[in-house]
């Protein structure tokens, strides 16, 4: 980390502060192709990644509130479609289909 003091056109004084890789993950980043100069003792201790472990897994409130997004924009397509709405019913069955699009995300954001 680096704090740089500087002063405007009017005088005033600011900081300015830079963060680095290195201040923020104290580790070296992880060579992507093995060689043999950089192998260490603990390479051979980790287990090889399935397709499973690779796919990012969100927290529980960020599929709590991506799922009821999805899900209260079909509901709300789903209302537009309804008979007592204005429209035409060619405009209310692509809401309809809209509509059922949405819930139909909600239901594989909340599984994925």
């Amino acid at each position: 980390m680096e704090v740089v003091g500087r002063t405007n056109s009017a005088g005033h004084l600011y900081t300015t502060t830079y963060h680095y890789m290195a201040d923020v993950h104290p580790h070296p980043p992880v060579s992507s192709s093995p060689s043999s100069e950089s192998t260490s003792p603990n390479d051979s201790q980790i287990p090889p990644q399935t397709s499973s472990q690779t796919r990012p897994t969100d927290c529980l409130s960020c599929r709590i509130i991506g799922t009821g997004a999805l899900g209260a924009t079909g509901m709300y397509a789903l209302n537009q479609a309804r008979a007592h709405q204005p429209g035409s019913v060619f405009g209310k069955r692509i809401m309809g289909g809209v509509g059922v699009l949405f819930l139909l995300g909600s239901v594989v954001r909340w599984r994925m």
